[in-house]
Parts: structure tokens; sequence; C-alpha cells
């Protein structure tokens, strides 16, 4: 009772705030795992974040269907979830005629990078299904790319864990969801009305 009267404290301290789309800016892919956080199924959870032009346009944070054995894979897992969101949001984009440039995808996590950056498999990755290897063939062909996010920096980490107050109010701010409506002005906002091809 006293977390369900939490969230509703939160709801009404919340009422003007909100998402501005008004910068200029291109789609942008935030990814980031829990390993193991359902402590009773042992199994991680995936999340992760696309803004465009200064706004979250979608969002997740899912249980995986899987048991990592280490946190890399429940990384690498992730990432593959994540691709295949990034393309779909991709062709949005292109047919509102925004841009068609590579997703650029944040990662806070140095082993996922290395999986997807080396197609050769090592004692430490061979177990990984082969399924979840479609992230090289996307970086490879371009469509998107990952780079080193610090985990400090990473707005998809407030979708792990619970954050205290001001890392919450952080994360707000850095996916564009925490703008203040009643203090924003119009201008500048706006609405947002496959297999590999190399």
């Amino acid at each position: 009772m006293r977390a369900a009267k939490g969230v509703l404290r939160y709801f009404r301290g919340a009422t003007r705030l909100g998402v501005v789309y008004g910068d200029d800016k291109h789609l942008q892919g935030y990814v980031d795992a829990d390993r193991t956080g359902d402590i009773d199924a042992r199994r991680s959870t995936t999340d992760f974040v696309f803004t465009l032009n200064g706004g979250p346009i979608s969002w997740t944070s899912k249980r995986q269907s899987t048991v990592p054995t280490s946190t890399a894979e429940a990384e690498y897992v992730t990432a593959a979830m994540a691709i295949k969101e990034a393309l779909w949001l991709r062709e949005l984009v292109l047919e509102l005629v925004v841009d068609g440039d590579a997703v650029p995808m944040g990662e806070d996590n140095q082993a996922c990078l290395a999986l997807v950056n080396n197609p050769e498999a090592t004692g430490r990755s061979k177990h990984v299904d082969v399924a979840y290897h479609m992230v090289r063939d996307y970086v490879a062909c371009g469509e998107v790319t990952f780079y080193f996010l610090p985990s400090a920096d990473m707005p998809a980490d407030g979708m792990t864990k619970p954050l205290p107050a001001p890392a919450f109010t952080t994360f707000r701010g850095v996916i564009g969801a925490g703008s203040d409506l009643g203090t924003s002005g119009s201008s500048g906002m706006r609405a947002l009305g496959p297999a590999p091809q190399c």
C-alpha cells in the first residue's frame, strides 16, 4: 500500500512533466542489461531507449527468455533485441524523410562491444546462440554502430534498477521525458507524427 501511495504522489507531482520534441537530433539508441536481476528465475532484463529530436520514441524493459552465463552475454542478447527495434525505427524515420544514417547505439559493457566487433568465437563466447550474432551482420553493413558509453552516462540504466531521486531526475532529463510543460514555449516543439541489405 505504501508503494502504491508513493506512485500516486509521484503522478500528482508530475502533472506538468512531458516530452518536448524540438532539437534536430538524429535517431539514437541506448542499450543496457541487468544481469540476473530476476532473483527467482536468474534471468536478465533487457532495457533500451531510442530518442529522436530530443525525446524518447521507443523504450522497453523486458525479461530475457534465456539465462545468460555472463554479463557480456546478457548485454549481447540485449543488443540483438535493440537492433531489431532500431531497424524498424530507422525505416519509419526514412519514411518521414528525416535521415537514413546508421543508428548509433550506446553500450556500457566493453566485453559486449568486443563480441560485436570480433567475428571469431572464443572459449567464453562459443556457447552464445547463433541467433544473436545478427548484431555483427548489421554492424558490418553499416545499419547500426555501437560505441562505448559509461554506465554513469547511460540513459537506459534508469530502466534496470531503482534510482534515488536526483539520479531519476537526471535520467528523465537525459531521455527528454522530464520537460516542465508549464514553462516550455510552443516554439521549437515538433510532434513526430528485415535482413541486412549489404
